[in-house]
């Protein structure tokens, strides 16, 4: 939400011509891009079983950059020829707005391994070792029921 708004508004203050305020622009972007990023990773993650992670993870976040950062500097190259210097701003906002929508659209995530593994069907994340209470470390937690040799 943060690009989203910000996005245009520091892209206007670029193309301005003015050095400091280009360069308090671009942390303000990268700021928010690193808040962005962070929990994006995390979220990619938990949103599919992890015997399908790192295919689902890797083919969704690849496409995504491909089609956004492929085409963003022609669509930019466009803008500017045929608009004004500041017009690539517009993608900020636009691109936001397809990111929002797609948030919206996301099933909510269910925390924990083994509630995703068996929504997914596949009972394998839920099979556990013997376990024993142990009163030492606390109500509810458990050991392994297994010597170390």
């Amino acid at each position: 939400v943060g690009l989203t708004i910000f996005g245009p508004f520091g892209l206007f203050i670029i193309s301005r011509g003015n050095a400091a305020g280009a360069f308090c622009s671009q942390v303000a972007m990268g700021i928010l891009l690193s808040l962005w990023g962070g929990p994006l990773t995390a979220w990619l993650c938990e949103s599919f079983p992890p015997q399908h992670r790192l295919t689902s993870v890797s083919i969704g976040y690849d496409i995504a950059h491909a089609l956004a950062g492929g085409l963003s500097p022609f669509i930019a190259t466009l803008l500017v020829e045929t608009v004004s210097v500041s017009a690539p701003s517009l993608q900020y906002l636009l691109l936001g707005i397809v990111s929002l929508v797609g948030l919206f659209c996301a099933p909510s995530l269910v925390h924990g391994n083994e509630d995703i593994a068996s929504d997914a069907g596949d009972l394998a994340m839920t099979e556990t070792l013997p376990t024993t209470e142990d009163p030492e470390a606390g109500v509810g937690s458990k050991i392994a029921d297994k010597e170390i040799s």
